[in-house]
């Protein structure tokens, strides 16, 4: 798929990807041993974060809702990033 056909999808497909991204991580981390599901956890609250702060973002238009929504999974993010640094 090139960088082309990408910029060509429309707000349905972004949520789509981005649903469909997010259900991929969520099964991904079910299970483990029982020190994991922590931070399985952290890691599925930074990707929901992270989506949502980035669907908000293609908004055509922010009003003081959309931006305050903005800031709180933005923040949400910078909560939960350290996650990544475990692995």
């Amino acid at each position: 798929m090139s960088n082309e056909e990408v910029c060509d999808w429309n707000g349905k497909d972004i949520k789509g990807i981005s649903g469909y991204l997010f259900r991929v991580v969520t099964q991904s981390l079910r299970g483990g041993s029982p020190a994991q599901p922590p931070i399985f956890n952290r890691a599925i609250e930074c990707t929901r974060a992270w989506l949502e702060f980035y669907m908000s973002a293609q908004y055509q238009f922010h009003d003081d809702a959309a931006l305050s929504y903005m800031e709180d999974t933005l923040h949400r993010f910078h909560t939960f990033r350290d996650v990544s640094l475990l692995c």
